[in-house]
């Protein structure tokens, strides 16, 4: 009724709980509903009945998984770098310095000296069937040696050495005087061992620290020779009693150079210390043919062992 204070107006619901218009109240009214939740078992049911289709996933997903990416990385590589740090044992100043020192590379010396001591065989010569100059002889020296490449040195020495068993060359020289008779002084002079110094040069190629290939050519010098002499009196034909004796200087005869060339292999056995030999061909015929009377080649050939010891190096 208009105007009346006691106008009552009905509740309606609004929105979506608001009934369809020309219901009735008993309709209106809320109703509690109990929606039952499929179980795991029937959800699997019924994706295994569907046909599986590709989801493609959204802008905002894809950013969500980039940065989880990201994430995961950056805790790996923080753990890594953590581990890394911690494992490593933090040195001294001084103990940095000491490992320093002991992997420095080490140069190699480019300079030796060395000492040489050793034998010389020498295989001789025959004349009138009689082989002589064969034998031993004494070889000691010093040599530099100096590094041109890696691989390879040259050398220069001076040694000092001998051609012994010397036997076939005489040379006879007489004084003779006529009273009641004839009478000569008689003398014999034998050469037994010529004595050179001997300046070899070499080429050396390193195969690698311990073995050594070498090639040279060396010339000597005739410091003297040493001979047998004997002098007796020879009266009408008749020698008388011989005195021998044993001294140098009779060089009249031998050549005064001596060269030879020389292929040759060193092996160290130690440290500074080698074993060396030596395959020797002589060029020089050592004596004058046409004073002793003899016609042969006369060449000093033969093999060389020895042992060097370095005592310089640089």
């Amino acid at each position: 009724m208009p105007g009346t204070l006691g106008t009552i107006f009905e509740a309606r619901p609004v929105g979506n709980d608001a009934p369809p218009p020309n219901l009735s109240r008993e309709q209106g009214k809320t109703e509690n509903v109990m929606i039952e939740k499929p179980t795991v078992s029937q959800v699997d049911k019924k994706l295994a009945t569907e046909t599986p289709s590709v989801i493609t996933p959204t802008p905002i997903e894809n950013k969500i998984q980039t940065e989880t990416k990201k994430e995961e990385s950056f805790q790996v590589a923080t753990t890594n770098s953590s581990q890394t740090v911690t494992s490593a044992p933090v040195q001294s100043a001084d103990s940095i310095v000491q490992s320093a020192l002991q992997t420095t590379v080490q140069i190699p010396p480019s300079s030796f000296c060395y000492a040489e001591i050793g034998a010389f065989y020498n295989v001789g010569w025959k004349y009138q069937g009689i082989r002589e100059g064969a034998g031993i002889n004494p070889v000691v020296g010093f040599s530099y040696l100096n590094m041109v490449s890696r691989k390879t040195a040259l050398s220069v020495g001076l040694y000092f050495t001998t051609i012994n068993q010397l036997q076939l060359a005489t040379k006879t020289f007489a004084v003779t005087r006529v009273s009641f008779g004839e009478e000569s002084n008689v003398t014999v002079i034998t050469p037994t061992a010529a004595k050179y110094l001997v300046v070899p040069f070499k080429a050396s190629y390193f195969l690698n620290q311990n073995n050594i290939l070498t090639a040279g050519y060396s010339v000597g010098y005739l410091l003297d020779v040493q001979s047998k002499v004997q002098t007796y009196t020879e009266v009408n034909g008749v020698a008388g009693a011989k005195s021998v004796s044993s001294t140098g200087g009779y060089t009249q005869g031998f050549g005064a150079f001596n060269s030879q060339l020389s292929v040759g292999y060193r092996r160290k056995i130690f440290k500074g210390c080698w074993v060396n030999g030596e395959i020797i061909y002589g060029l020089s015929d050592l004596r004058d043919n046409s004073f002793f009377g003899m016609n042969t080649w006369e060449q000093s050939s033969g093999i060389k062992i020895s042992l060097t010891y370095d005592i310089l190096k640089k």
